[in-house]
C-alpha cells in the first residue's frame, strides 16, 4: 500500500512517458503527429463519409468545432459517434475551432441537452 502515490507515480505514467497516450481509445496520432482525443464511429457510417481510421474529424455544430482523431469501430452503433470529455483546450483558431477535444463548445446552450448533443462531423480536410 502507497500511502501517498502522488509522490511515487503513477503505475501508468513514467517520466517522460505516459501509457495512456499510446492506446488508441484515450489518443490517437494524427498525420500531422498531434494526440487527438477519439471519435468513435460506426464503420457504416465513416464509409459514408469518407472517413478511414486515424483520420481526423471535424466535429461541429453551432457553437463550435473540435478536431478528434476517428476511431472506427463497431462498438458503437450506426447513426452515434461517442467522444469522451476533452482534457485541454488547444484552440486552433479561439472560439472556433479546437483541436484539444474539449467538448464544451460543442454542447447546446439549453442546459437539459448538455450530454446529448446534436453535432455534425466530417473529414477534416487539413
Amino acid at each position: 500500500m502507497v500511502s501517498n502515490p502522488s509522490k511515487m507515480g503513477s503505475p501508468f505514467r513514467a517520466p517522460g512517458y505516459d501509457l495512456a497516450s499510446e492506446i488508441p481509445t484515450c489518443k490517437m496520432k494524427g498525420p500531422d503527429g498531434y494526440l487527438y482525443h477519439p471519435v468513435w464511429i460506426h464503420p457504416s457510417d465513416a464509409e459514408k463519409r469518407g472517413i478511414k481510421y486515424g483520420d481526423v474529424v471535424n466535429v461541429f455544430n453551432e457553437r463550435g468545432s473540435t478536431l478528434h482523431g476517428a476511431f472506427v469501430t463497431e462498438r458503437i452503433i450506426p447513426g452515434a459517434v461517442s467522444s469522451d470529455h476533452g482534457a485541454k483546450y488547444d484552440p486552433i483558431v479561439p472560439g472556433v475551432l479546437d483541436r484539444g477535444g474539449r467538448t464544451i463548445p460543442s454542447q447546446p446552450h439549453n442546459i437539459l441537452s448538455q450530454k446529448c448533443c446534436r453535432n455534425g462531423y466530417q473529414r477534416f480536410p487539413g
